[in-house]
């Protein structure tokens, strides 16, 4: 009788247990699989996308090219003069407004005084203070950077090439001073002599420092830069 019940006593542990245990053993890996799959969905299905738009963006205002031209586009300005009274001595004159000489053959100009050499777009846009000089003043003569000549002022109101050196100088009379051609130069819209590592931007309408740099204010890129290739 004492086995009987030790039998029965055993197989009721046993239904006991098995009801204990889960129904379906597989359940546990469905829900491992189920959170995997959450995890995935949490993340990004590219996860190169959001840096690669912050940096588009950003390679968009490096590759555009806002730097103005330093010469006036003269598109709109007739192809000769029939300048009187100003003898093509002033900003009036389409020639020198499209820095180019007078065409004696094309031209109706009278008393011409632009039919030799072209003056520089500092001494251009300083017609009314060159007017107001004396001869005195027009033949003073100033020494250039090289030291190797000087050079009476009405020479220096165009490109003037050293006969010993052979660099091109100008005077730049927003400097008050005898400047290199190919260390500065003078930008019409901002009227003002710039270093030659100042570009003007068009965008921002001012210039700024560096050929090799972007704007300050928009990121955008210089002519020399472009042709450079050279970005980053």
């Amino acid at each position: 009788m004492e086995a009987k019940s030790t039998q029965k006593d055993s197989k009721t542990r046993n239904n006991e247990e098995a009801k204990a245990k889960p129904t379906n053993p597989k359940s546990p890996k469905k829900d491992s699989k189920n959170t995997n799959n959450e995890e995935v969905k949490a993340k990004p299905t590219n996860p190169k996308s959001s840096h690669s738009s912050f940096h588009s963006s950003d390679d968009e205002k490096y590759t555009v090219v806002t730097e103005k031209s330093r010469i006036p586009d003269d598109e709109n300005l007739p192809k000769l003069c029939k300048c009187k009274a100003n003898e093509c001595h002033s900003l009036r004159c389409p020639c020198i407004k499209s820095r180019r000489l007078c065409d004696k053959k094309t031209c109706k100009c009278k008393n011409c005084k632009n039919d030799k050499k072209l003056w520089t777009e500092c001494a251009i846009q300083h017609l009314k203070l060159i007017k107001g000089l004396s001869e005195e003043e027009l033949n003073e003569e100033h020494e250039l950077p090289c030291q190797d000549e000087s050079v009476p002022l009405r020479k220096l109101l165009s490109e003037y090439d050293c006969t010993e050196c052979s660099e091109t100088y100008f005077f730049s009379f927003c400097r008050d001073e005898v400047e290199q051609d190919n260390c500065t130069w003078h930008c019409v819209i901002c009227k003002s002599c710039m270093d030659w590592r100042e570009w003007h931007c068009g965008r921002c309408n001012k210039c700024t420092y560096g050929v090799s740099l972007p704007c300050e204010g928009c990121k955008g890129r210089s002519e020399l830069w472009e042709e450079s290739g050279d970005f980053f």
